[in-house]
């Protein structure tokens, strides 16, 4: 017998609002998993020197300073960040500006730790792959075996990757995020910052999972 008109339609109006209604009752949840998935944060252990990614200069320096005075490790490592070029531009004409490296290296020192453990890698650094290199490179010249990575709670993940891709070979990485950074993952849809940055980070995390991958299997299977 052949089905009134429109009673399909209805049906699956009906489908798509169930659908919908547990969407929005698990879309708590669904959003938490996706605030949670992008940290990364390992157990401590005593380490030779502590790694400060360039970036948020004030939470990122915070948790190095902590962990130094916490004893984790005597020794404190800065990253250079490229600067814009309108730095250079207003530097050409006598603007003398501080740059990141040098507000990070102030506030380790006005939180107390000493100019004489706080080292400094000075070319400049535009992405995090080329940070990994350069760490990479400072660390083997000092013989250093085993790092804290300390970074942002969104940028964790991607970074710790990113190391373990380039270093986890050779060295000990303990990676941790900043227990002073305010990103919330259970409730990041809430502030427009947060949500920008989350999702801004999970096109770069995607990224970079295929940059792995396929340099994986130039290499045969073998970590650069």
């Amino acid at each position: 017998m052949k089905r009134p008109y429109g009673c399909g339609c209805l049906t699956k109006i009906a489908a798509f609002l169930v659908v919908a209604l547990i969407l929005y009752a698990l879309h708590p949840w669904i959003f938490r998993e996706l605030g949670y998935s992008v940290l990364c944060s390992d157990s401590l252990q005593k380490a030779d020197v502590i790694v400060v990614m360039a970036g948020s200069y004030i939470i990122r320096t915070q948790e190095a300073a902590a962990l130094y005075h916490e004893g984790w490790s005597p020794r404190v490592l800065l990253t250079r960040e490229s600067p814009p070029d309108s730095f250079y531009q207003l530097k050409a004409k006598g603007i003398l500006l501080p740059e990141m490296i040098d507000i990070n290296q102030q506030v380790l020192e006005g939180l107390g730790v000493p100019r004489s453990s706080i080292s400094r890698i000075e070319i400049p650094v535009d992405n995090t792959d080329e940070e990994a290199r350069r760490i990479k490179e400072f660390l083997e010249r000092d013989h250093l075996r085993r790092l804290i990575i300390v970074t942002s709670k969104t940028h964790s993940r991607r970074a710790c990757m990113t190391f373990y891709h380039y270093l986890g070979k050779d060295l000990q990485i303990i990676c941790r995020y900043s227990r002073f950074d305010p990103f919330d993952p259970t409730g990041w849809w809430k502030k427009r910052k947060d949500a920008r940055e989350l999702i801004f980070e999970w096109q770069k995390l995607i990224l970079y999972r295929i940059q792995f991958l396929l340099s994986s299997i130039r290499n045969g299977g073998r970590k650069i």
